[in-house]
């Protein structure tokens, strides 16, 4: 059987990373506010995320920097380098 927790809002703002680690593992969070239900806190079972080989190894560059009033192309794209990271 699944865990059922109810939650202030409150008690989520002093406590969220425990009632994310328990909605995580499965249980059902229900968050109310002024003891009324505001949201309903779970865990996602298939997010289909997918995650390439170079995660949190780089940071990805803007496509274009301003300097002054000129404003400078940098080579490449954001999706050329997650298309390098996918293959």
């Amino acid at each position: 059987m699944k865990k059922y927790l109810k939650v202030s809002l409150k008690q989520l703002k002093q406590e969220l990373s425990l009632v994310a680690s328990e909605a995580a593992m499965g249980a059902t969070v229900e968050i109310t506010r002024y003891n009324k239900p505001f949201l309903k806190l779970m865990r996602i079972e298939d997010s289909g995320v997918i995650v390439g080989k170079n995660v949190g190894s780089f940071t990805l560059k803007p496509l274009a920097v301003i300097q002054g009033s000129k404003r400078e192309q940098i080579k490449g794209s954001i999706v050329q380098e997650l298309l390098k990271d996918r293959s």
